[in-house]
Order: structure tokens, then sequence, then C-alpha cells
């Protein structure tokens, strides 16, 4: 076989034919043989010996079956099955980044090297704006990774913002909505390596040859762009087939980015919101002393925090210590209303005493339409000029929960 056609493949498939031939059993192997200009075809190879009825062994026949095509969807089909259960596990913009990453070039080994550059405005959580971008075009590297190391200076760190020139596939798939197919070899990309250094280096040091940029978008809105390449040391350029299946995989992890981002963003909303109901410089009053601590609760607390306020109400003042029994940022803007509100109607209530200070709580609960088992809370109210407060049987101060 190796008289006329020359390779490692034939080489592997004769040496097949004179062991059956000498064994007498038969054998099967599965081939990849890549062709000039041709994308390696994937062969199952049966081999087996033609006996008389002896079962002596006269000649030895072989059967190729070329089932690229079964092959590459299958590869396909397990690619997309590892991205539904490697991606989208966090609500952190780079960390799905670097699962994208990680899924194509480390477990599929889909492209030997891949790099996700998006917005600056959706790391820090907001949406960006609507729009045509041109280059040149500013994105910060979510995440990057490669099947060989990368050369010094060949590429941006992760976190880095790297400026992309109009020529750019990186560009051009956000202008377009479209993805990017292309050789280096291209006039396109031959010009946007002649104005990108860094990319033009890393291309040059490691034989980049073909390559996919794909925009990566999310109910409408442009968050960035993939950028996914081959090297030498995979001679099979991108094909339409790669395209639709790398499409598919990045309209997926673009909603999981974009969930990412607006974890991010109501997170900022929350914590904020927090940050502002934290006490500040206590107020001085002639009649009460008042001191403050903030303790962060932990994960295992089970409740949602617990505050105070001390509300002046003419000669007396009530104090209002609430617990919520439910945690999560959803329920900081309605801490934050309650505690507002409480002084309000405390303040215009012409009764005094505890259950004039648990009704007006009550009330503004209600008015908010919230679940009564957000909140359990405690009110006491005392006068510090007659040093009289409620106390019950046990001597202790008046304490009302709700």
């Amino acid at each position: 076989m190796t008289e006329f056609l020359p390779g490692p493949a034939f080489e592997e498939a004769e040496r097949r034919i004179l062991r059956v031939s000498e064994t007498g059993e038969p054998e099967y192997t599965e081939l990849f043989v890549a062709l000039p200009r041709e994308r390696a075809h994937a062969w199952a190879v049966d081999v087996f010996p033609l006996k008389d009825a002896h079962g002596r062994v006269h000649a030895v026949g072989m059967v190729g079956n070329d089932y690229s095509e079964q092959h590459h969807s299958r590869e396909r089909m397990a690619l997309l099955g590892e991205a539904r259960t490697r991606i989208g596990a966090s609500l952190d913009v780079a960390g799905t980044a670097q699962e994208l990453v990680d899924v194509t070039v480390t477990v599929s080994r889909f492209a030997d090297f891949v790099s996700v550059d998006l917005l600056e405005d959706v790391f820090s959580g907001a949406l960006p704006g609507p729009g045509t971008r041109t280059g040149p075009l500013s994105l910060r590297r979510a995440a990057q990774g490669g099947t060989r190391p990368l050369p010094p200076g060949a590429a941006p760190g992760v976190g880095a913002i790297h400026t992309h020139p109009q020529s750019s596939p990186v560009v051009r798939c956000q202008v377009t909505g479209r993805t990017v197919l292309g050789h280096v070899q291209d006039p396109d990309i031959v010009r946007w390596l002649a104005e990108d250094p860094v990319q033009a280096a890393y291309a040059r040091a490691l034989g980049t040859h073909s390559l996919l940029a794909v925009p990566v978008r999310a109910r409408g809105v442009t968050l960035g762009a993939a950028l996914f390449l081959r090297h030498s040391s995979s001679p099979d350029p991108f094909g339409p087939d790669d395209l639709t299946v790398i499409e598919d995989l990045v309209a997926k992890v673009a909603v999981c980015l974009d969930n990412a981002r607006r974890f991010t963003h109501e997170r900022g909303i929350a914590l904020t919101l927090q940050r502002s109901l934290l006490p500040g410089k206590p107020t001085l009053h002639p009649a009460v002393e008042t001191a403050s601590r903030y303790v962060p609760a932990g994960g295992n607390a089970g409740v949602g925090g617990d505050w105070f306020d001390v509300i002046v109400q003419r000669s007396e003042q009530a104090v209002v210590v609430r617990q919520g029994v439910r945690y999560g940022g959803d329920d900081v803007p309605v801490l934050g209303e309650l505690d507002v509100g409480d002084a309000e109607q405390v303040e215009g209530d012409q009764r005094v005493g505890t259950e004039a200070v648990v009704d007006a709580v009550d009330r503004d609960q209600v008015a908010l339409g919230d679940d009564p088992g957000l909140l359990v809370t405690e009110a006491s109210v005392s006068d510090p000029i007659s040093q009289r407060r409620p106390s019950g049987p046990s001597g202790a101060a008046e304490l009302c929960w709700r």
C-alpha cells in the first residue's frame, strides 16, 4: 500500500495488513488522514483475512468507510453538550467568559486559542448603549487561553484594555452583527495584522492560519466579541460547519454573560442601599444617648440582619428594633422605606406608648404591600424626663412584638 499511498496513516494500515496475514485474525481501526488543502477525513477501516476451506490465509482484504460527516457532527454535539454542563454556573462576567475558553480549547480542542473581549460597561454591570460601533474600539480582555504558552507580549493580558483597529475582525463582527470567517492570507486579515502589531506578533509566533470572530449579543445588545484561532498544529481551517456550531454556542454564552452583568448591576444597587442604611455619626440629643455598631451577617445566620431606630416624639422617644427573617438584596429597598416611614408616622401620631409605635410600623408595612413574614418588630417607648417607661410583671421594659 505504501508504494502508492505514502504517509504515516497508510504505513499503519500496511502493518495491520501484514499482521492479519500472519495471525489470521481480523482487525479494526480508525484513521484520520489529511490531504493537501482538505480537511482531515475520518476513516473506519476493517482488515480481514481471506481463507480457504482449510483455514489457510491466502490474501487480506481491507474496507475503508469515510465517516467524516458523522465524526464531525458527533464532535459538534459533544461540544454543545459540554457547554451546557460547564458554562453559566457562576454569575461572574470574567468567570463565565473563562468557561467558554476552557470548553473550546481545553475540553474540545475546537480552537488553539480563544479570547473574549467585552465592552467596559459590562464589567460594571451597566447595559452598553445602543448604536453601531466602529473602530478603533477599546475592549477589555475578559478571558483568554490556548493550547500553547503565549509568547511574551504577544497578547493582552486578562483585564487589559486593547484597542482594535477598524479593520479588525473583532470590530467588523460587532458592526455587522455577523460572524467573520477568515484565513490569514485574506486581504482583510493582512490589512488588520499590519495595523495591529500585537496580534501580528502572536500570529507569526504560533503560525495562525484560520480564525472566527463571533459577536457576543444578548437580548439585542452587543456585549463584545469572541475570537477563535487555529495554528499550524491544527491544519484544518475553520469551515461552515464550525461557524454554525460556534454561533449557537456563543449565543448561549452571551445570555449567561448578560445574566452575570445584570447580577453585578443589581448587587451594586443592593450594596449601595445597604451602605446608605449604615449609621453615620450619632445624633446628639439631651434626653437620650445612642451608639451604633455594624456587624455583617454570616452566610449561616438565617436572617436578613437586625437594626434599630431611635425616634424622638416630643418629650418621649421610641426605640424600634426590627429583625429580618429573610435575607437577600431584594429586601433592602423595602427596609429603607420602612425605616423612613416609621419616623414619619410616629411623629404624626397623637398617641404615645408602645402600641402607637407598633401600630404605625404595622400600617407602614401594610401600605407597602410587603410580605408580613418579612420582619419581626419590637418597640419600646420611654419618657427620659420623668424616667418613666412601661414595664411588665417582671419589671422589665414592655416590649411589643408583631
